[in-house]
């Protein structure tokens, strides 16, 4: 968005080609346990060019993450192939236009998108407002900070129903 007089030139960045997605891709694995068949050139190269145009470089970076989140979760020691093609699949390039139809219809972004959500609304909300939340939370606080200093004052046999240790 801009407005006149803001900026006198523009200059538009294009997304990087698929060397240099492949190069991103390079030294985003070698930071991370990747395996030989992932890190090999040429399947790199053939995924940057066609599975990751339009990808800028945050997005590949994202890819990367991406796949080293599914990596974590199916308990694999090692990012490979299949989790960099899965996350492709869940991070998908946000070009500008895509950003401005989800502005303009109201489509809500993908969680991974670099959009804003809208605040909640007050009907989502358990509280009307952060200082009635604060406030009760306190309360509840000090409130259970009392009654166990009683039950610890008594003897622990008048409240044997509760289990404690002795």
């Amino acid at each position: 968005l801009r407005r006149a007089g803001r900026f006198d030139v523009t200059i538009h960045v294009p997304p990087p080609d698929a060397e240099a997605r492949r190069a991103i891709l390079q030294l985003e694995l070698s930071k991370r346990s990747t395996s030989k068949r992932a890190l090999e050139p040429h399947w790199l190269e053939v995924f940057a060019k066609e599975k990751l145009e339009g990808y800028t470089g945050a997005e590949v970076v994202a890819v990367v993450q991406m796949a080293a989140e599914l990596t974590r979760e199916s308990q694999e020691a090692e990012i490979d192939r299949q989790h960099l093609l899965s996350a492709c699949e869940r991070v998908p390039p946000c070009t500008l236009e895509q950003c401005q139809v989800h502005l303009q219809h109201g489509v809500p972004p993908s969680p991974l998108s670099l959009l804003p959500s809208p605040p909640p609304s007050p009907a989502d909300s358990l509280w009307p407002s952060p200082r009635q939340y604060f406030v009760i939370s306190s309360v509840l606080i000090v409130l259970f900070a009392l009654v166990w200093q009683l039950i610890m004052h008594f003897d622990v046999d008048t409240f044997h129903w509760l289990h404690l240790p002795q």
